[in-house]
């Protein structure tokens, strides 16, 4: 990770004095892996003239309004942290949790989304066309790289009335990937 990387949640950052924020680069990045969110926020006049005062100053690293305040509130929120004790880790480490815990709804409904589509095209009389997504589907299930996800995918397909339906329509590289 670089240093003008969003770093919030990373453990590196649990132990930063004051001291080591007032030394650290201006955060001016807009958005990280996870995406970018908006916020927004009516500020003081007597705000928005040192905010621009950042901008024109000598040698200033800011070129925008916003990241003037992204620096602002990425050093603020870790001020927050120190002065209230508060530990990323622990809410990271939840949230991952989490997240994985809540991955097979996630498989389960997307599946059901493309099954609920792929008997819409049966029904409707396009089933070269549900076999072509079918096609896609497994092609792409069969680059996942969580052997775990991978494996549950492929019960999905294994299961599904509709895919077993459409099979004599894939080749058997399809075949294989769903059936070994």
């Amino acid at each position: 990770m670089n240093e003008n990387e969003w770093a919030t949640e990373e453990s590196a950052l649990e132990s930063l004095t004051i001291e080591e924020l007032i030394n650290r680069p201006p955060f001016k990045e807009s958005r990280d892996d996870l995406g970018s969110a908006t916020i927004g926020a009516r500020i003081p006049e007597w705000m928005n003239r040192k905010i621009t005062k950042f901008i024109e100053m000598a040698g200033s690293p800011y070129e925008l309004k916003s990241d003037v305040a992204r620096d602002a509130l990425f050093l603020g929120i870790e001020i927050l942290r120190l002065r209230y004790r508060y530990k990323w880790a622990t809410e990271s480490k939840v949230s991952t949790i989490v997240d994985t815990a809540g991955e097979l709804d996630r498989l389960e409904q997307r599946f059901r989304d493309l099954t609920s589509s792929l008997e819409k095209l049966v029904s409707s009389g396009d089933t070269p066309k549900a076999a072509s997504l079918r096609t896609e589907y497994v092609l792409a299930v069969s680059t996942e790289e969580d052997e775990w996800r991978k494996m549950r995918c492929v019960r999905q397909l294994r299961e599904s009335r509709v895919v077993n339906d459409i099979l004599k329509y894939c080749s058997d590289k399809i075949r294989s990937i769903i059936y070994g």
